[in-house]
């Protein structure tokens, strides 16, 4: 099941109808992101299990063409047949990602075949080269970069992605101490 959008944490009550949902629903595993805000919602949950990633991970997914509308894709199944498939999924880093996402999904248990069927109900991730859609005839993106290593990467995806010139426009958040703005 893909939510079809993460709540924060201080929406407790729509993270707990969703998590019935799941489990009315006959799910008997979550499997969640990395994230600080969910850690400390789910502090009080034990954990199943802690898996990690595979000594010897499987490529899902192969890009095809990159574009700053989406992804053309090879999708593999488990008998090494490929599909392809379009996402919204923008640059290189989210596709690693997902790939990422895949085989831990797959190397948790789930079914690997309703696993790779999930792919074309795929949103950008928020703030991760989020493409923002107004018409527009060029890609304008939203990027939550933290730091010059995060801007960099940043800035070469969008040169990938676009081979045009590139506009920058940067911020801190107004809560970032005098430490991580020297970063």
């Amino acid at each position: 099941r893909l939510f079809p959008q993460r709540p924060t944490i201080s929406d407790a009550p729509e993270w707990e109808r969703l998590l019935a949902t799941h489990v009315r629903s006959g799910g008997d595993c979550l499997i969640t992101e990395e994230d600080a805000e969910i850690q400390e919602l789910l502090s009080g949950v034990t954990a199943r299990s802690d898996f990690q990633q595979p000594s010897t991970p499987r490529l899902w997914i192969k890009p095809q063409a990159l574009h700053w509308r989406g992804s053309r894709l090879q999708v593999l199944s488990t008998d090494g047949r490929a599909r392809m498939a379009h996402l919204p999924l923008v640059g290189g880093s989210n596709l690693k990602a997902l790939d990422l996402a895949l085989n831990l999904v797959i190397n948790a248990g789930c079914c690997p075949t309703q696993s790779l069927a999930t792919l074309p109900l795929l949103e950008a991730p928020t703030g991760l080269l989020e493409p923002v859609h107004a018409g527009q005839p060029y890609g304008v993106f939203v990027d939550r970069a933290a730091s010059a290593a995060d801007l960099t990467e940043l800035l070469n995806e969008a040169r990938t992605l676009s081979g045009r010139r590139i506009l920058l426009v940067v911020g801190i958040r107004g809560s970032t101490t005098l430490e991580e703005r020297q970063a």
